[in-house]
């Protein structure tokens, strides 16, 4: 397998925002989705390395009071799975760590003085193994602090905001077991809610509808996506509902060569019209079985 699954959708680049005040058991929820293509790491691996630094990500931001989403990007072609965390964390000094950034994996003594005296220096609060974990579980890493442009900065400077983590690992050649994603159907139904997101203007159409977001399939690759609200234009005159705006925020993007499934969740609804307009579609879908 040489591409990504999510929620029963596949591609070849998955995007994934987290919330600042994502609780522990839905991040462990999103990444039970995720079938990876084949490392030689499981599943499991790949996503416990992640999730160490997504947590990591999300506790430096709320220790400065940052309420932006921390970033995943995971991509995958012939060659590489590659992946981006990138946060706005602050940054941090690596001279602190109770080890050199860029030593040898194998030469890493988890047991050794250093990581006692930083241990006791955080009361157990830390263990300075999480960038261990995840240079054991990827073959290659970079980290590089950066500004508000996304440009690197040298560290310390005023300028850096947070930091980005680069992995990737050579994708095996080989048949692995195929992937059974039991997770809900895409709607076939000819008969479909048109979409339109606003700012950027893309077109699409709704596939899928729960109580509190829907999944889009766009008709082009939706590579912005970050925003924290966007306004989403639904309409469907063929059984009566007519258009209707309401504010969502996307929670994943999945890339396909020739367009996006993203899965938004719904942040308000913008009037009556918008809160009516939403409960008659989500019916119709229900109906659809």
């Amino acid at each position: 397998m040489r591409t990504l699954v999510f929620d029963s959708c596949e591609g070849g680049a998955l995007k994934l925002s987290f919330p600042y005040d994502m609780e522990m058991r839905d991040i462990l929820s999103i990444f039970r989705k995720i079938h990876f293509p084949e490392t030689g790491k499981s599943d499991e691996q790949l996503s416990i390395a992640l999730i160490e630094l997504i947590t990591n990500s999300l506790r430096a931001q709320s220790e400065i009071g940052v309420k932006d989403p921390v970033l995943l990007d995971v991509f995958a072609d012939t060659l590489y799975l590659s992946v981006t965390v990138s946060d706005h964390g602050g940054g941090f000094d690596i001279a602190t760590l109770p080890f050199p950034l860029n030593e040898p994996i194998e030469a890493i003594d988890p047991t050794a003085e250093a990581f006692v005296e930083y241990r006791n220096r955080h009361g157990f609060t830390r263990f300075g193994m999480g960038l261990v974990l995840v240079r054991r579980t990827f073959q290659a890493f970079a980290l590089r602090f950066i500004d508000r442009l996304g440009h690197e900065r040298a560290w310390p400077s005023p300028d850096i905001i947070g930091t980005e983590i680069h992995l990737s690992s050579e994708i095996q050649d080989k048949c692995g077991p195929l992937v059974m994603v039991n997770q809900r159907k895409i709607r076939r139904d000819p008969c479909l809610a048109r979409a339109c997101l606003r700012a950027p203007d893309s077109l699409g159409h709704v596939i899928d509808i729960s109580e509190d977001g829907l999944r889009i399939q766009f008709i082009s690759p939706l590579h912005e996506y970050s925003r924290p609200a966007y306004r989403l234009l639904l309409s469907m005159s063929e059984i009566g509902i007519s258009p209707f705006t309401i504010r969502v925020q996307p929670q994943w993007c999945m890339e396909k060569n020739d367009s996006s499934i993203v899965g938004m969740r719904i942040t308000a609804f913008e009037d009556e019209a918008g809160s009516s307009g939403f409960a008659a579609l989500r019916e119709y879908y229900a109906s659809l079985g």
